[in-house]
């Protein structure tokens, strides 16, 4: 195949195109569904599924650290009297079912500091089976409401 006609450069450029416009989303469904099983997101969506819509105080571009995961200014909250409710944006929600976190499974707080964010990190459970780190502008929220 000799790329010196201009029909089959056409064809060879539109093919890449065509190629990198299926490939790269695939990819990247596949890295952030990778991250949800790596990071423990699927266990805490099977232990706190958010089975209503959620109400609240909506907070976006909040912060979740949790394993090695950082979900940094991706995470969508609501924050009511009851607990939390947690999903990341729809570009990282591949393998990222909504969670709904009671505040009573949150204890231990401990304040921490991460990239410049004022965040406290909460043994999460009864017995403690993960820990979890919250900004402090959703703690905030949270004193507000009651």
């Amino acid at each position: 195949m000799s790329l010196d006609n201009p029909v089959t450069a056409t064809f060879m450029v539109f093919g890449i195109v065509a190629a990198f416009l299926v490939i790269f989303p695939l990819f990247w469904i596949f890295v952030v569904w990778l991250i949800s099983h790596l990071s423990g997101w699927q266990k805490l969506a099977k232990r706190y599924p958010a089975t209503l819509p959620p109400q609240g105080k909506r907070m976006g571009g909040q912060t979740l650290l949790m394993g090695f995961s950082r979900y940094s200014n991706t995470m969508e909250m609501v924050v009511n009297s009851t607990g939390i409710w947690m999903q990341p944006k729809w570009l990282f929600r591949a393998g990222h079912k909504p969670v709904f976190i009671p505040w009573s499974e949150l204890s231990n707080p401990q304040p921490a500091t991460w990239r410049w964010s004022k965040l406290v990190y909460f043994g999460l459970g009864n017995p403690v089976f993960r820990k979890i780190a919250l900004s402090e502008t959703v703690l905030k929220e949270r004193a507000h409401i009651g």
